[in-house]
């Protein structure tokens, strides 16, 4: 059962983390890649377009499947969709850093000092805005992190744990 103040500390959470997605997307968007890049994020940009999935773990079909999702949105062409695509994940990523950083260390501005840290970070950054695999595995990783701080953990949560860390080895082996 909760009281009055926990479920209004809930919204509250729930606006800031609401909140902590908005900034963190509007930062990508701001800096995302415009259009068609080089090497690997070319190859990716031109998979995710045509929806090619190689039985090769290495090509990252998974990751391809979900960035051809985005190229169906009607929103620029098709190489900064595939652009947007990372950026999200970025953004959900960073927002569930701020999350989990809220939930085990129960402060508002450690959990929004990590969570831009990683927002803004040289390397996480330069994956977050051009056609890169390595945003969906955070995203993924965060989302198992997540589950496993749940204050019920049962096997429904570890389940969403498991799902989630073995997607994230199929798209990466980085995990």
């Amino acid at each position: 059962m909760t009281t009055k103040g926990t479920t209004r500390g809930l919204k509250a959470f729930h606006w800031q983390v609401g909140l902590v997605y908005l900034l963190s997307q509007g930062f990508y968007l701001l800096t995302l890649a415009p259009t068609v890049l080089w090497g690997d994020d070319a190859k990716f940009q031109w998979m995710a377009y045509v929806g090619e999935l190689r039985p090769n773990m290495y090509d990252r079909p998974l990751w391809v499947a979900m960035a051809h999702l985005f190229t169906r949105i009607p929103l620029g062409d098709i190489a900064f969709r595939v652009n947007l695509s990372a950026s999200v994940w970025a953004a959900i990523t960073v927002t569930l850093a701020f999350a989990v950083l809220v939930r085990t260390i129960g402060s508002l501005w450690a959990g929004a000092t990590g969570a831009g840290a990683l927002m803004v970070s040289h390397t996480f950054w330069s994956h977050a805005v051009r056609a890169e695999v390595y945003t969906l595995n955070t995203a993924l990783l965060m989302i198992s992190l997540y589950a496993l701080l749940h204050p019920a953990l049962n096997w429904q949560v570890l389940l969403l744990a498991g799902i989630a860390a073995g997607l994230a080895i199929n798209n990466h082996v980085m995990m």
